[in-house]
């Protein structure tokens, strides 16, 4: 290959990886392997075994992805190379969430910090935006139930209103445990304003114990006025 042939080749691999797009990855994911066997770490702008190990994981072959990851993450470092160093945390970040095995969690955490600080450091606000949102599906799985994503809020929402529609279709009168003295049956959703940037300036341990803050203080006065939880 040429280097102009080797750059396409790195950036439809890493096109592929991004998408999830099992089509032609098995080839692309071949001729990676062997522009790398060759001695080809780097072709601007990517790392070689950043994309090969991207296509690991969309394979789901755990332990090649982390190898390749762990080759990719020195290779920047030693470079210096602060732009792939950040794009090596996140998707390597992203695959220890998709193992979820002991511990990926918290490991992909704190790639995300660091992810987080270079991007902010570079001034790419939307990079961070990126790592922001993978982090925070990282703090659900650290502390589940704290930190609800908005897919999760969406879910939540539809569910509960799926759960009380039929019930008002079928029978009015089932509607009265839920409703107040007049009748009315009011459904509170609740959410923190900025929650992204908050947890951002925050850290996680303190976001996690003002979260902790909020659920308790809402239990509290749903209790207090006979609400239920769901």
């Amino acid at each position: 290959l040429g280097l102009g042939g080797a750059r396409n080749l790195v950036a439809c691999g890493e096109a592929l990886a991004e998408l999830g797009e099992t089509e032609g990855l098995d080839a692309c994911y071949q001729r990676l392997r062997e522009l790398n066997a060759r001695g080809v770490e780097f072709d601007w702008p990517y790392l070689v075994p950043r994309v090969i190990a991207m296509l690991d994981a969309v394979s789901r072959r755990w332990d090649d992805a982390t190898t390749y990851f762990e080759k990719a993450l020195t290779l920047a470092r030693s470079l210096g190379f602060r732009l792939e160093l950040a794009a090596t945390l996140l998707a390597y970040a992203k695959m220890r969430l998709a193992r979820d095995a002991p511990g990926d969690a918290e490991a992909a955490t704190a790639m995300l910090n660091e992810a987080l600080q270079l991007n902010q450091d570079i001034g790419l606000p939307q990079r961070v935006e990126k790592v922001l949102a993978v982090k925070m599906q990282a703090q659900e799985k650290v502390a589940p139930g704290l930190t609800p994503t908005p897919p999760r809020a969406r879910r939540t929402m539809r569910s509960t209103i799926e759960r009380i529609l039929p019930e008002a279709l079928a029978d009015a009168a089932s509607l009265a445990r839920h409703s107040d003295e007049q009748g009315t049956v009011t459904i509170f959703f609740t959410d923190i304003e900025g929650s992204t940037a908050l947890a951002q300036r925050l850290g996680d341990k303190p976001y996690h114990a003002l979260l902790t803050e909020h659920n308790r203080i809402l239990r509290e006065q749903l209790a207090r006025h006979g609400g239920h939880e769901v």
